[in-house]
């Protein structure tokens, strides 16, 4: 009877649309790599930009640039 039940269940994946089905280990580590690119490429730019920023207005002695 279990068996029986496993089959059905296995079955049923085939016969879904693609997006109700889950994704393959492949995709969620494409997916995971995409994300963790897309977060951490743009955090370190504005860490970088924030830096020079910081230093431009410190060398530029003027109080109302100071970050």
């Amino acid at each position: 009877m279990t068996t029986e039940i496993a089959r059905r269940f296995t079955g049923l994946g085939r016969l879904l649309p693609g997006w109700l089905r889950a994704p393959g280990r492949s995709t969620v580590r494409y997916r995971y790599e995409l994300e963790r690119e897309l977060h951490d490429g743009p955090a370190a730019g504005l860490s970088a930009l924030t830096l020079q920023l910081g230093l431009i207005s410190a060398t530029a002695g003027d109080p109302q640039l100071a970050l």
